[in-house]
């Protein structure tokens, strides 16, 4: 899966653009995409990600598109 994260250069420099990977190389980007248990996801518009109550159990990285956050009190 990470491979397939990789596969595209575009995506790729999007990653490395996030300050948490800025200045990896190669090697050292996969490392971190391995330990972080990164998986590539697709989600269809107005698609909720997260429910409010629902614990997160991994960050998230937006590589193309927008999401949108919601608080309801």
């Amino acid at each position: 899966m990470i491979s397939e994260l990789l596969k595209s250069l575009e995506k790729k420099n999007i990653i490395l653009s996030c300050p948490l990977f800025k200045g990896l190389d190669d090697g050292e980007l996969t490392d971190a995409l391995i330990f972080f248990d990164a998986v590539p996801k697709k989600f269809k518009k107005g698609e909720f990600l997260q429910s409010v109550l629902t614990p997160f159990e991994r960050f998230g990285l937006v590589i193309s598109g927008s999401i949108q956050v919601c608080c309801d009190d």
